[in-house]
Formats: C-alpha cells, sequence, structure tokens
C-alpha cells in the first residue's frame, strides 16, 4: 500500500541509507496507479514516500518559505480548509492545496504541539533542519498503521512491514507470543506484529529523532466519563446529532463520488440517518441469503438510496487468500476477507467509501445489560478472554506440536490480561470499549481497508475528534443498556430504520429490549446447535454472518483448504501436531466434534501457512 518510509542513523552517518529507502519505497507500491517514490535525505536520516492513486498527489517532501521545514504526509485531514483559511491569515503563503504543506505551516506556528490540531488519519513525517530534529507521527486512533524496527543501530519506521524486510539483514523469524495471539484471538495483540523485531507504532505517537537519540511519547489517550451529571440526556442527544452530522458532511464534501458500506447492523443505519442521501451510493457484500444482504436491501429501500448487493462466491479464498495476507501483513484470519472480491467493483462507482464499524466500541452497546450477571458484579477478564476467544489454551495445547504447546500455553490469556489492564476505570463497560476500540478495531477491523484498491479511499465515519471529544463526556448510564444514547439518536433520527430487523438484534428490530433479545438468543443458540449437527439438513432460521465458511470448507474451499493444511512443506514446519489437525479436520467434516469455531481454527492455520510462504519462504 502507498505510504512513508523513514530511516535514521543516530550515528549520524547517512552513507548507503539512499538505496535502501529506494528499495523500501518501491515495496510499498502495489500497482501502476500510484505516483512515483519521492526520497529526501539528510544528515543521518532518510525519508520517502509513495505517492497514492486519489489523494495528496502533489509533490513531497513539502517546505516552508524559507526552506528550513519540510514534511511528508500519507492520509487526510478532515479541516484543511480550516486550516488553510487561519494560516493565511497569519501570513503563511501555502502553495498547493497538499496537507504536507499544512503540517510545515502549522509546525511553524505551534512547534509540536500542531499535533493536536490534526484531525483526520495520517502518518506523517517532518524535518525541521534548525533544530536539527526528526519528527514522525501518526494519528489519534492509529488508522495509518506504521511500524518500527531498529537493527544494528539503525531505527526504521515504514507504512508496511514489507517495507522494513527491504532490508536483506534484517532477520526474518516468527514473534512466538504474537503467534499464541493470532491463533487465540485471530490478531496479535498490543502492538506486537507476526515478525520478530517489529512493532506497530502505538496510536497518538509523536517521536523526535534529535542529536542521536529518539523518544516516543503519547499525545492523547480515550478517556471516557466515570461519573454521572446533571445535564439532561435530551441535551447530550441534541449535540450528538449535530455532531454527527457535521461528521457526514465533512466526508461528503470532497469532489469525487461517495460510497457507503451499508451492513445489516446499527452502525450503517445511525450513519444513513445523517448523510445526504441523494448524494451517496450504497453497497453490501454476502451471500445472496444472508442476514446483512437482507436486511440491508431492507434499508435502503426504506431509506430510498441507490444500493448494490455483491455476492461473495463460496471459492473466493482460492483466488484471494494470498493477496489479502500480503495486504493485511500483520496477519489477520482469511476468513475476514470476503470484501476483498469485490472491492474493485465497488471502485467503478465510488472514489470514496465510508464504513462504520468501531460505532458501538466508542458510544456503547445498547445490545448489552451492564447489569447482568456477565457484564455487571460477575465479570472477570478471564470469561471476556474465554468469550472472544476461537481457541483455548487447552484446544492450542493439543493442535500445536512440542515444545510449542508447552511453552505458548497461557501466553494469549496473560497478554490480554495485561492489555485489558491498560484502562483503569471503575467501569466494566469503558474498560470492554477501551479495548474494543484500541485493540480489536484498531488491530483487526480498520487493517482491513488495507483490502481496497489502490483508487478506492476508506473512509471511516465514527473517527472524528469533535465526535470523539464529545463521546468522552457522556456519563455511563447513557452509554451501555436500554438508556444508550446511541440508539436514542437512530430512533429519533430515523425511527422506519430502527422498526426493521437488523444483526445486531439478531433479527429483531433495533427497538428490542434486554428481554426480547435474551428469549431470541437464546432460540437462535439452539437453532444454530441443530443446524451444526445436522450438517444443515435443518437450516437455522437466521445467518448472522455475511459468509457461511463451515458449509464452504465441506464443499467448495474443501480440496484447497485440505492442500494447504495438509501439504508436507504446512507440517514440516514443526507447529502442528498432525494427529490434532487431522482430528479437527475430520470433525469439521462430519459436522460435530468436541472443539468449537472449527472452521475458523481451520482458516486460522490456513492463514499461517500462506503468511510464512509469503514472507519466510518468497514464495508467490
Amino acid at each position: 500500500m502507498p505510504g512513508i518510509s523513514v530511516i535514521y542513523d543516530p550515528s549520524g552517518e547517512g552513507a548507503g541509507h539512499e538505496s535502501l529507502m529506494v528499495r523500501m519505497c518501491a515495496l510499498l507500491q502495489r500497482s501502476g496507479r500510484e505516483g512515483p517514490v519521492e526520497c529526501y535525505s539528510g544528515p543521518g536520516f532518510s525519508i520517502g514516500r509513495c505517492r497514492p492513486a486519489l489523494i495528496n498527489r502533489s509533490p513531497q517532501p513539502s517546505w516552508n518559505e524559507k526552506k528550513t521545514i519540510c514534511a511528508f504526509f500519507h492520509g487526510e485531514l478532515l479541516d484543511g480548509h480550516r486550516h488553510r483559511s487561519m494560516l493565511e491569515r497569519r501570513g503563511h503563503h501555502l502553495s498547493d492545496a497538499d496537507h504536507a504543506a499544512l503540517v510545515v505551516h502549522l509546525y511553524e506556528e505551534a512547534g509540536e504541539d500542531f499535533i493536536h490540531g490534526l484531525n483526520g488519519r495520517f502518518s506523517l513525517v517532518l524535518w525541521d533542519s534548525l533544530r536539527e530534529r526528526l519528527i514522525i507521527a501518526n494519528d489519534r486512533y492509529g488508522l495509518h498503521p506504521l511500524y518500527t524496527a531498529s537493527h544494528n543501530g539503525i531505527y526504521r519506521w515504514a507504512s508496511s512491514t514489507k517495507a522494513i524486510l527491504a532490508d536483506e539483514q534484517f532477520p526474518r523469524k516468527v514473534n512466538l507470543a504474537a503467534l499464541a495471539d493470532f491463533l487465540c484471538l485471530n490478531v496479535p495483540q498490543s502492538d506486537d506484529t507476526l515478525f520478530y523485531g517489529i512493532h506497530e507504532v502505538p496510536p497518538a505517537s509523536i517521536i523526535s529523532c534529535e542529536q542521536g537519540t529518539v523518544s516516543c511519547r503519547q499525545y492523547w489517550d480515550m478517556k471516557f466519563q466515570e461519573e454521572e451529571t446533571r445535564i439532561p440526556a435530551e441535551e447530550y442527544l441534541h449535540e450528538l446529532i449535530a455532531l454527527c452530522r457535521r461528521s457526514a458532511e465533512r466526508r461528503q464534501s470532497g469532489q469525487g463520488r461517495f460510497g457507503f458500506l451499508l451492513s445489516g447492523g446499527m452502525d450503517s443505519r445511525l450513519i444513513l440517518s445523517v448523510l445526504n442521501r441523494e448524494a451517496v451510493k450504497t453497497f453490501t457484500f454476502g451471500t445472496p441469503l444472508s442476514a446483512d444482504v437482507r436486511y440491508a436491501r431492507k434499508v435502503a429501500r426504506v431509506a430510498r438510496v441507490p444500493h448494490r448487493a455483491l455476492e461473495i462466491k463460496p471459492d473466493y479464498l482460492k483466488t484471494f487468500a494470498l493477496t489479502g495476507i500480503e495486504r493485511t501483513e500483520d496477519l489477520i484470519n482469511c476468513n475476514q476477507f470476503h470484501g476483498i472480491s469485490v472491492y474493485d467493483e465497488i471502485a467503478l462507482h465510488v472514489d470514496t467509501l465510508a464504513t462504520g464499524s468501531v460505532g458501538e466500541d466508542i458510544f456503547g452497546h445498547f445490545n448489552k445489560d451492564p447489569e447482568s450477571a456477565f457484564w455487571g458484579r460477575g465479570f472477570t477478564v478471564d470469561r471476556y478472554y474465554d468469550m472472544k476467544c476461537i481457541t483455548t489454551d487447552e484446544e492450542l495445547g493439543q493442535l500445536l506440536a512440542p515444545p510449542y504447546s508447552k511453552v505458548l500455553q497461557q501466553v494469549a490469556r496473560a497478554r490480554f490480561h495485561k492489555d485489558f489492564g491498560k484502562y483503569q476505570s471503575a467501569h466494566v463497560t469503558h474498560r470492554v470499549d477501551y479495548w474494543g476500540m484500541r485493540q480489536q478495531q484498531r488491530r483487526v477491523f480498520t487493517r482491513l481497508s488495507s483490502l481496497f484498491p489502490d483508487n478506492l479511499v476508506y473512509c471511516p465515519f465514527f473517527f472524528d475528534n469533535d465526535l470523539i471529544d464529545f463521546v468522552q463526556k457522556i456519563p455511563p448510564s447513557l452509554r451501555w443498556g436500554e438508556r444508550s444514547l446511541y440508539r436514542r439518536m437512530l430512533t429519533r433520527t430515523a425511527p422506519d430504520l430502527a422498526a426493521l430487523p437488523a444483526t445486531t438484534t439478531n433479527g429483531l428490530p433495533l427497538t428490542a429490549t434486554h428481554r426480547q433479545m435474551s428469549r431470541h438468543e437464546k432460540m437462535m443458540h439452539l437453532r444454530r446447535g441443530i443446524a451444526h449437527m445436522t450438517r444443515g439438513l435443518l437450516p437455522c432460521a437466521y445467518q448472522s454472518f455475511y459468509v457461511d465458511y463451515d458449509a464452504w470448507l465441506r464443499k467448495d474451499l474443501r480440496e484447497w483448504a485440505e492442500t494447504v493444511v495438509f501439504d508436507p512443506l504446512t507440517m514440516s514446519r514443526g507447529y502442528w501436531n498432525p494427529a490434532a489437525v487431522r482430528k479437527l479436520w475430520d470433525d469439521h467434516q462430519r459436522g460435530y466434534g468436541p472443539l468449537r469455531l472449527m472452521a475458523a481454527k481451520l482458516t486460522s492455520i490456513v492463514s499461517f501457512e500462506l503468511w510464512c510462504r509469503l514472507y519466510l519462504d518468497g514464495r508467490s
């Protein structure tokens, strides 16, 4: 994917770094649509960029008038016009509309505090020649991944792990702790990657390289409201609606064609309620009878917006799995890749595609009762981990071969405890939402945007600083449960959309009570169990996901998956217990067995093996 790369040598010697920088930036190129590689070097450092296909097309680096400060910028700012007006009033002369130019002049005005005024998704590099200071920073939420590694005393940062691996001397080794995370939770935890020695830069980081030293500080963090307030709920609701409408205006103010990924859930309906429906095209992907496609069609019909339902075909992974592994890099289970087969078609109709993920982690979960036995006083981190994991400690011990089975047991659980404990609050709900926003949403759902082709711009609706700043003021009683401000907004702005069935409530209207949802969920669990045990002969009345990997791995994807899983190369790596993997496969093919989520376990084995072939073996 397009992006930036940085090399910093604390010794101040820059010899040889330029050629490595060119190789790093070349590996950021994905297709012929990007612009040329752009580089700049100075004493002990080298910076480069692969110019994206659609946004920030102006040449970089961008300089100030005195040619003392320059910047590379990757991403997009939401308030560029406001910054431009302010800077021009103060006498700055901006030669073009590129966001790198804004960064340079904002830094002139405020120093390192310039970062607090940036609203958007980005990673950037700034060189101050007078102070001989190199600054690297990312946005509040880590929406644009930025990876870092040091080797032989040299520091590197890049928008892609592939760029860091451009140095042939850098060792390619598996991070075993991250592997345990991936197999148990489907994604590495904290800021680790599956590459030993490569880490993701935490969100809201500003890194300074100066006089041979490298320092990193966090300039922002999410902080939920701990105490109740005397402000009426109606006042919060009024402000929330206004801020969501402003966020919609910011997203739709560009000149390109605007699209929206419409799911069958809550988040996308709330966004649709504030968008200019005359200037949007909506898209949904999935199997024709999936709940998301069926519910989204109803929503689009009621909202009277153009809508396309794009079919995900059962054999798509045969074609796109390796491409998805290559694009996501961190390693995400390939059972999350379904959009990759239709994004090219969406790009024929729109230039920007907005998504509604992360809404419930930001605003709170209306469909969860904070006073229930699970989420209330009975809550424990271990129970929450058990709910989130796809592979238990015992199952991991069975699937892995010695010595990994002993070394990696309990590792993912311990690391989950550490991550979950980073946010201290008297409210379980706040801790759950913080973990979801910082870990699950950042490391999985926002990273899936890397599956987009280069001619389609990713637009995460809810990541707007003004909106997030307001959310931090919402009292606990208005976040989770039936009093949720989030649901109140939808019932106020679009009651007709709230009355339709949704995946968030397992097919009930979004106005359903907790009692109704609890009864319905128990019935659905029973139906799914019967459907699973009968291998679909008695189908479940509702399908909750876009696709059905359980069925596909028994039919359309069976030969492909079996070939990867039981390839002699896969088993020769020494990670797997062949007998346990074979039993997992056979149990899944029969449709029953002692292990749960068998399809997800199998696709995680497939994903890891494809990752090994791509990055360790160098095979395409």
